[in-house]
């Protein structure tokens, strides 16, 4: 089931991340990097954003379950999709893609989206429609890719 997330969520989105990207600590993340994403991160940082009317956030639960999450800023940017490992490669990720990038749609907002991928997340991402732009970038420990889908104030596409 996929529903709306909220500040209660908060301690499972964290973990959810987490553990999705445990695999990434030394591939796209230094140890100082994987110090940052933990810091930005924690429950408390997670609640915060709920405050934001711009953040979106969608769940997929499963048996009452959170397993994987998106959440998008600004109705373009990814900020986040993690998918818990033991439910990897059944669809979640495009499930919970195809509702949040519909949402935002419905919500007026444009066709442009965009992420910074990391290199495990880069061919999820290009499935969707998404192209890497540029050279993939290392910026304070952690490594990733700018991805684009649409044209900025383009509804056409």
């Amino acid at each position: 089931m996929i529903r709306r997330a909220n500040q209660a969520d908060a301690p499972a989105l964290s973990r959810v991340l987490l553990r999705a990207a445990e695999a990434l600590h030394g591939q796209d993340f230094s140890d100082a990097g994987w110090a940052l994403l933990k810091q930005m991160n924690r429950s408390d940082a997670f609640a915060e954003r709920f405050e934001s009317e711009s953040y979106l956030a969608l769940v997929y639960e499963v048996d009452d379950v959170i397993v994987g999450y998106i959440a998008m800023h600004d109705y373009e940017k990814i900020d986040h999709m993690f998918v818990l490992p033991e439910y990897q490669s059944r669809g979640i990720a495009s499930t919970l893609w195809a509702q949040a990038s519909e949402a935002c749609l419905l919500a007026g907002h444009g066709q442009y989206f965009w992420v910074r991928a990391s290199s495990v997340a880069e061919p999820i991402y290009r499935g969707f429609g998404f192209c890497a732009v540029g050279e993939r970038q290392l910026s304070q420990g952690i490594s990733a890719q700018l991805m684009e889908k649409g044209a900025k104030n383009d509804a056409n596409e």
